[in-house]
């Protein structure tokens, strides 16, 4: 999957990341979300480690994205360019969460500070996540059963068909 990644739930464990179709520990087959902002392959993603609906990814244009996912879905509520642009591979939060290090193949290692009002989570984002998640599924299920409801048919009649005919 070329440009996005799918967020599935884990037993038990909250939301994980996958590039490709959940893996068979995830309750469902099919992912919660697809993001789909990237125009290139995403390397690495990592939640932060204090705020429940926050997590950073990196891709191969040298893109650092950081979605609040209580606040949208559609776009990462900060995105930066390292410069130069080079292909990142890896991501990494502090432990406090206010600073995001990440990485490229040839080694170079940048290290970003994430602003207070973004890094600690108020006291009611934990309750907004479970509602943000909530939603996403809501409407994966919509999107599911208007899928099915699109599907193609084909009904034949015939002469044993219990239709019949008023002339």
């Amino acid at each position: 999957m070329r440009g996005g990644f799918r967020l599935c739930s884990l037993l038990g464990d909250g939301p994980s990341f996958s590039p490709s179709p959940c893996s068979p520990c995830c309750r469902s087959r099919s992912p919660i979300y697809s993001f789909e902002d990237n125009g290139d392959y995403v390397y690495d993603v990592r939640w932060s480690p204090v705020h429940p609906a926050l997590f950073a990814c990196v891709d191969g244009t040298g893109r650092l994205d950081l979605w609040n996912l209580n606040n949208d879905t559609e776009l990462p509520t900060v995105s930066e360019v390292v410069d130069g642009g080079p292909a990142l591979n890896r991501v990494i939060w502090t432990p406090s969460g206010h600073q995001v290090a990440v990485g490229d193949d040839a080694g170079k290692v940048w290290v970003y500070d994430v602003g207070e009002q973004l890094a600690v989570p108020k006291g009611d984002e934990c309750s907004r996540f479970v509602q943000s998640l909530q939603e996403l599924k809501n409407n994966q299920a919509d999107q599911d059963l208007d899928n099915f409801n699109l599907a193609p048919t084909t009904v034949t009649l015939s002469s044993s068909s219990p239709l019949s005919s008023y002339a």
